[in-house]
C-alpha cells in the first residue's frame, strides 16, 4: 500500500505480458488511482479556501462540471449526447441543463433540418464562468506544483501528461 495525505492507496503492480488480465486489472487501478489523487489535490482539495468559481451556482458535483466543461471544450451537444458523455441520467441532465439555462450559462436550441433534436451550448456567459474556473485551478495547481516538485519533477509530470493524453485519445 502507499500512502498519501494519510489514504491509503493500492500500490499497482507491474505485469509483464500486457494483454494479460493482470496487466489490465493493474492499469485499471492506476487510473482510477490517479483520478482520485487528482480529484483530491486539484479540483475538490478541502485545503484550498478559494471559492471556485463553479460553486457560485452550485455546479461542484463532477457531473455538473463534467456537463460544463463538456461544452466548453466539444462545442453543442445534444441532450442525449450529453447525458451519454457524462454518465448521466437522462431526467438529471434535463434538470441540470434546466438550471444552467435559468442561470444564462447555456442556452438551448433546435437545427432547422432537425426540429426534434434538442441541442445545448454555453452562453458568453458560460464560456466565461469556465474561463474563471480555469484560471483559479491553473493557480490553485501552479502553488501546489511549487511548493511540491522540483524543476526536474516538473518537466517529468508534464511530459508524462502529455504522453498519457495522447495515448488516451488513440482509444
Amino acid at each position: 500500500m502507499v500512502e498519501e495525505a494519510g489514504k491509503e492507496y493500492a500500490e499497482v503492480k507491474t505485469a509483464k505480458d500486457t494483454d494479460s488480465d493482470e496487466f489490465f486489472e493493474s492499469l485499471g487501478s492506476a487510473f482510477s488511482e490517479f483520478i482520485a489523487v487528482y480529484n483530491k489535490r486539484l479540483v475538490f482539495d478541502k485545503e484550498n479556501v478559494r471559492v471556485k468559481p463553479l460553486d457560485r451556482y452550485n455546479l461542484g458535483g463532477s457531473s455538473q462540471r463534467n456537463t460544463v466543461f463538456l461544452l466548453a471544450r466539444s462545442g453543442p451537444k445534444s441532450m442525449s449526447e450529453l447525458a451519454d458523455n457524462v454518465n448521466y441520467d437522462r431526467g438529471n441532465m434535463t434538470r441540470l441543463v434546466d438550471y444552467l439555462v435559468k442561470q444564462g450559462l447555456a442556452r438551448r436550441f433546435q437545427q432547422e433540418n432537425n426540429r426534434k433534436q434538442v441541442y445545448v451550448e454555453l452562453t458568453a456567459k458560460g464560456y466565461a464562468l469556465i474561463d474563471e474556473e480555469e484560471g483559479v485551478f491553473v493557480k490553485n495547481m501552479r502553488d501546489k506544483v511549487r511548493d511540491k516538485l522540483d524543476d526536474a519533477e516538473r518537466l517529468d509530470l508534464l511530459e508524462t501528461l502529455k504522453k498519457a493524453a495522447s495515448y488516451l485519445k488513440r482509444l
